[in-house]
């Protein structure tokens, strides 16, 4: 393992990041996503099924374009989002990064 590998695993892990879960084939994500873009949705990023703005109520923290993390304060990382997750997709995550709009 290289030191710049050894040092993003190391850095990965205490920040508790992850990437983030695809739950369905690559294939079957492809056709949610096709379905999601013509409906004018956002799309789950762990099955590209669409969800409805009523129906918003999971989301992870997501950097880098792939993970996902804790977040510790809102000034961690300067490139960061939040990304709604479907309610089927949100009980196959672990609970610590799943968060509810109240």
């Amino acid at each position: 393992m290289t030191q710049s590998v050894q040092l993003t695993k190391e850095i990965e892990d205490s920040l508790k990041m992850i990437s983030i879960p695809q739950t369905v084939s690559d294939e079957m994500y492809n056709r949610n996503r096709d379905k999601c873009d013509r409906d004018n949705l956002e799309p789950c990023p762990c099955c590209g099924k669409g969800i409805k703005e009523e129906n918003r109520k999971f989301y992870i923290h997501s950097a880098f374009g792939g993970s996902m993390y804790i977040p510790i304060d809102e000034t961690e990382y300067p490139d960061t989002w939040i990304m709604y997750v479907g309610s089927t997709c949100a009980k196959k995550i672990n609970s610590e990064y799943i968060f509810k709009d109240e």
